[in-house]
């Protein structure tokens, strides 16, 4: 959302840490590997992340997505190893076509999986409890209507299903 009032509502993946934005987390989710079309481990299901720690590794710049670059790489900490990025984009689905090509393997969280777009596979990983959130923000003060429904129609959904 934005601070000026040019948006009412939004969804993202990282939780803005700004005061004036009433925060609601809709999805919680693990992170998956993504691996190459010839990779070893691309049969075995779940796989130990530190069973990647010697790969190369694609992912996107920190000032693309700087909570999402943090927890991928304190996930990869939880597993003893730093990962070596040897390639960076700043689109899903061009880190998907270089793993895609060869250059390296990468995490994502675990919906990525749906797009089942080239010869990558998704692998489940173990021993890993770190997850991933989505957060629907409106506005702390000036909510509009509207956008103060739809946070609340979510809130009461998510109460309800638990």
């Amino acid at each position: 959302p934005s601070r000026r009032g040019a948006i009412d509502a939004g969804v993202v993946r990282e939780s803005a840490s700004a005061e004036d934005l009433r925060k609601l987390p809709l999805l919680r989710e693990p992170f998956v590997a993504v691996l190459p079309p010839r990779h070893h481990a691309r049969r075995r299901r779940p796989i130990p992340l530190a069973e990647l720690a010697e790969e190369p590794f694609v992912l996107f710049p920190r000032e693309v997505a700087t909570t999402l670059y943090d927890e991928v790489m304190d996930l990869c900490r939880s597993a003893a190893f730093t990962p070596r990025v040897v390639q960076e984009a700043r689109e899903w689905m061009t880190i998907v076509g270089l793993v895609e090509a060869g250059l390296g393997v990468s995490l994502v969280p675990a919906s990525f999986a749906r797009l089942r777009w080239g010869g990558v596979a998704y692998q489940e990983l173990t021993g890993s409890r770190m997850r991933t959130s989505i957060f629907l923000c409106v506005p702390q003060v000036d909510c509009r209507p509207t956008a103060l429904a739809l946070f609340e129609t979510a809130k009461e959904e998510i109460r309800q299903r638990r």
